[in-house]
């Protein structure tokens, strides 16, 4: 068990077996964020062992406002897997239009190694996607400030994302936590 740490169970004293059904009319809400989620997910912990959530919770629609825009929810789902670390598949799309561009982020993956793939319509370039979410326009009509400004991000936030990128670039405009 080479490079595994040793973290003790919360609440050792509990046992439960708890199946919770959502069907609809459940929100996760921050600041400018509120998604109406629906599913079913199986809570169950012995004593002494940590919680292991299974099921899935999918989007039934939704919004969430970064980068000085709203993007819409276009589709989501959450899959824990039934293990003891909380490190659910992620399946979500957003969209925003922007400048007469249709732009989307796609997150999908596990969430503590998430992939974000950034596409637009008509196609651009990741580093105009990049410049149209965060300014609102594309390199060719950046100013030179801009251009300093937005360098190096484009290559942070497209390709393999690490959680702490994606927790920059999306959980904390959105005000959430985990």
């Amino acid at each position: 068990m080479s490079g595994a740490v040793y973290q003790p169970a919360a609440l050792p004293f509990l046992r439960a077996d708890l199946q919770l059904e959502l069907p609809r009319n459940v929100w996760a809400r921050g600041a400018g964020t509120a998604i109406e989620l629906s599913g079913v997910l199986t809570v169950r912990k012995e004593l002494r062992e940590p919680f292991v959530l299974s099921g899935t919770l999918e989007t039934v629609r939704g919004f969430a406002s970064f980068y000085s825009g709203r993007h819409t929810l276009e589709q989501g789902r959450v899959t824990f897997t039934g293990t003891p670390d909380l490190n659910p598949v992620l399946d979500a799309t957003l969209t925003r239009s922007v400048s007469g561009y249709a732009v989307s982020i796609h997150v999908s993956g596990r969430a503590q190694s998430p992939q974000l793939r950034l596409s637009s319509t008509p196609d651009l370039p990741q580093a105009d996607i990049v410049t149209l979410l965060v300014l609102g326009k594309t390199t060719d009509r950046l100013t030179d400030a801009e251009r300093s400004r937005i360098s190096g991000r484009a290559q942070q936030i497209v390709g393999n994302v690490s959680a702490g990128e994606l927790e920059q670039f999306l959980a904390k405009p959105l005000g959430l936590d985990t």
